[in-house]
């Protein structure tokens, strides 16, 4: 193996490798052990102590019996006791004290991390988890100490519905599990699971990642039941809230029913007569194998870390009893990381529609890597990405109606992908009439491919524009202008009159800018005016209209927004428009509002005075599992569990976890997730717990700055919270107030925090199940912010434009 240490350290070698050399005089008498020299007997003596106690190697331990039986796992639990690092030893140097060098990612072997995981289960499990103890509060665990990091051992996958977190289940350091959480512990192809987990691998270089099932898990029993049911089995158990679930057609059957299914059916075949417990364990630990198949087949950042021994993808399974089997690497991994994924996706007509803020978010980030230098990273040559292309249909995510100047490259000054991108272009980027070829091929993308955004794009420069005004500026008239060339202009001459009437002294310099503004906004409003298919989505809130303009000199997009006067274009008042071009001023917990119902009152009140509880550092006392009062979609990088962070009961919340505490896209796994658990077990208030240091956040940010585009599961985390974190980059860059380059970077982060808490419920609120339980049954979405420098969490209240998301006002008890 080799380590960098630090990036900047020359290439290493562990001790106890084939290629280490140790000098004799480094190697002390069995009575002089120095740390270094113990560290390296550890890692040999790891594997040896588990062939002399009959445990046979991880990579060995794969069932090959029928999963259903326990009898093919044991317990790691029960190999000796070893606890320290391995030497690093440096070729010509002295050893190099691992801990002394302060590097946060792991120096432990996957083998020793299994191990130590395991012997923390055990102590959990027989009630001695020691770990975090020495704190004096848990408030002190939740900031990472910069000089003492915590490697990040492990990532480990599971579900939303546990009776302890899994720093708990593993008696873990905290920092040292990045856990996700989300129902059913399912991973699918680039959703923002296995983008999450992308993240931490990049970021910290985990060697271990762990997918673990569990016994009774109510996700599974679902799946079964209806896989029975199916099958004709007259022994299924009464699923009361299936019905939600599976909705009025195969369409519309929760997507993450459908994810399970598979393990479900499979499970059925292997043991068609088993009983439904007997059927529910086998399908959960298949599904624990469909999981990490999805990740050995769909993600080149783990399949390559596989296959060049950095990381060790396991699956695991948690019984009712606290006791965690540890069931190795997939039974076929050989065979899965044989063909190494792309990377890399090609939008395609199978894909799910990008909402507008999203598109938009995305258009930004493209040009500024553009503007950056950092564009045209992308391989597209690949032969099975141009055949998807070429077979799979196109959903653009958004239309771009720019001008035909050579200079404007539309794909290009937004770095987009084939398939991205459904391109208009003419001179003056302008919409002669009503029923013209550009008005048509706009209605088509927004209709039959469901794109949800479309950018008019004008640009410094513009000749179409430039005549006009000097045109205009002489007396003249377009009809005097030979061929269609007068025509061209005629759709121009309005925006050269404003222009020169608004700026009677300007240059015609400063004239042509102000009339390619204005021409933009004219083409905008006409496209809405123009369509009434268009028009209706945009009172829906389905398709956002922008404006845009690109200098030729800098190659940089400035992002104009909406039009100033839409509500008066459509004839409608529209509140999230509304919130959406306001400029957003954080709020405080004393204004955030308290909970409409008694019910929603009483569950933020046991979560608030839980976190108060948890500041002090006092804990209550419970040992039975309470049913969940609420749902808390909080984020991976947050040291402390959530139940930890609001003092919770076991099984009290409904913890989803992922990087950036986001929804994900309608119908995927996290949405799905949401769905499922508020159809099952009727929460009276969903909360949103951001973090106010979150490294996504922070990732975001860098992505809307030209940062290189990161990979495809990646970026189904990060184009979620970079709409946030454009919309702040936005509102500090335009501010007139003076700030620090430090306070410009922290508001920047504060806002975007905040913003993407509600990005997540307007996302939310877009789920038929979500908007009835709200409108219907009383649930309440709120924000909130936990800070890491205190522990406290500050509640937000529901989102500014609730009514507008949802369609009413709701009136509070």
């Amino acid at each position: 193996e080799q380590a960098h240490l630090a990036g900047s350290y020359p290439r290493c070698r562990r001790a106890g490798s084939a290629s280490a050399r140790i000098p004799q005089t480094s190697v002390p008498t069995s009575s002089q052990h120095t740390p270094n020299t113990m560290r390296t007997m550890m890692t040999l003596a790891v594997p040896a102590a588990a062939y002399v106690s009959g445990f046979q190697p991880l990579a060995h331990q794969v069932a090959r019996t029928p999963i259903a039986s326990s009898a093919n796992v044991q317990m790691v639990a029960e190999m000796p006791v070893a606890k320290s690092r391995s030497a690093v030893i440096v070729e010509g140097q002295a050893p190099i004290n691992p801990a002394a060098a302060k590097v946060s990612k792991s120096e432990l072997s996957p083998e020793q991390i299994v191990y130590a995981m395991a012997q923390g289960n055990k102590r959990y499990v027989e009630g001695q988890g020691t770990a975090g103890a020495s704190k004096s509060s848990m408030v002190d665990l939740l900031v990472e100490d910069p000089l003492n990091p915590t490697p990040v051992q492990a990532i480990v996958v599971s579900c939303s519905r546990q009776n302890a977190p899994i720093d708990s289940i593993f008696d873990a350091e905290p920092g040292s599990i990045s856990s996700f959480r989300v129902t059913g512990n399912v991973i699918q192809e680039n959703d923002a699971v296995m983008g999450s987990a992308e993240f931490v691998l990049e970021e910290f270089e985990a060697p271990m990642m762990i997918v673990m099932g569990n016994e009774n898990n109510d996700a599974i029993a679902t799946a079964v039941a209806r896989a029975m049911k199916a099958a004709g089995r007259k022994d299924v158990p009464e699923m009361k809230h299936l019905s939600a679930l599976e909705g009025d057609s195969e369409e519309s059957v929760n997507g993450l029913l459908k994810a399970l299914e598979a393990p479900a059916l499979d499970a059925l075949d292997q043991a068609p007569n088993a009983s439904f417990e007997e059927l529910c364990t086998i399908a959960g630990k298949l599904n624990v194998w469909r999981s990490i198949e999805n990740m050995l087949t769909t993600s080149r950042t783990t399949v390559e870390r596989v296959r060049d021994g950095r990381l060790q993808v396991h699956g695991a399974y948690l019984g009712a009893d606290g006791k965690v089997q540890m069931l190795g690497v997939h039974p076929t991994q050989e065979e899965l990381i044989e063909t190494l994924p792309s990377g890399e996706v090609f939008r395609t007509a199978s894909d799910v529609a990008v909402p507008a803020e999203e598109a938009l978010a995305a258009l930004y980030a493209g040009n500024q890597r553009y503007v950056a230098g950092m564009a045209g990273q992308l391989d597209a040559y690949d032969e099975n990405l141009l055949a998807a292309v070429t077979d799979g249909g196109q959903k653009p995510f958004a239309i771009v109606l720019g001008c035909a100047d050579s200079r404007c490259p539309v794909e290009l000054m937004f770095d987009g992908r084939p398939g991205d991108i459904f391109v208009l272009r003419n001179a003056g980027n302008t919409l002669v009439s009503e029923k013209g070829s550009t008005l048509g091929s706009a209605e088509y993308a927004v209709g039959p491919l469901d794109s949800k955004l479309i950018v008019v794009s004008g640009h410094t420069k513009c000749g179409a524009v430039t005549a006009t005004v000097q045109t205009v500026l002489a007396g003249g008239d377009t009809a005097s202008v030979g061929g269609s060339i007068g025509k061209v202009l005629d759709d121009i001459v309005d925006a050269a009159k404003q222009a020169i009437e608004e700026l009677p002294d300007a240059s015609l310099e400063e004239q042509v800018k102000r009339a390619t503004k204005i021409n933009v906004f004219n083409s905008v409003k006409r496209i809405i005016e123009y369509s009434d298919s268009i028009k209706e989505a945009v009172i829906a809130g389905k398709v956002q209209v922008h404006g845009s303009v690109y200098d030729i000199n800098t190659g940089k997009v400035e992002f104009m927004g909406e039009h100033p006067e839409l509500e008066k274009i459509v004839g409608k008042e529209l509140p999230t428009y509304k919130f959406r071009n306001s400029e957003y001023t954080s709020r405080a917990s004393a204004t955030a509002s308290p909970g409409r119902s008694a019910l929603a009152r009483a569950s933020l009140q046991r979560l608030t005075v839980g976190n108060e509880r948890f500041v002090k550092g006092e804990s209550q006392k419970a040992d039975e599992t309470s049913e969940p009062h609420s749902i808390v979609i909080g984020m991976a990088c947050q040291r402390v569990p959530v139940e930890k962070v609001f003092d919770a009961a076991p099984g009290e919340l409904l913890v989803q976890r992922v990087s950036g505490g986001i929804a994900g896209k309608e119908g995927s796994t996290l949405f799905s997730s949401v769905e499922y658990s508020i159809s099952r077990y009727n929460p009276k208030t969903l909360v949103v717990l951001a973090d106010s240091d979150s490294k996504i956040v922070r990732a975001a940010i860098d992505q809307v700055s030209g940062d290189v585009i990161p990979s495809a599961p990646q970026r189904g985390v990060l184009d979620r919270v970079m709409v946030s974190a454009m919309r702040a980059k936005m509102q500090v860059d335009s501010s007139s107030k003076k700030m620090t380059s430090a306070g410009r970077d922290l508001k920047i982060q504060q806002v975007t925090t905040e913003l993407n808490a509600f990005y997540t419920i307007e996302q939310l609120l877009k789920s038929d199940i979500v908007r009835k339980a709200v409108v219907e049954d009383g649930l309440e979405l709120h924000a909130a912010v936990l800070d890491e420098q205190t522990g406290k969490v500050k509640m937000l209240g529901e989102h500014p434009a609730l009514a507008g998301l949802i369609g009413t006002e709701l009136k509070s008890e």
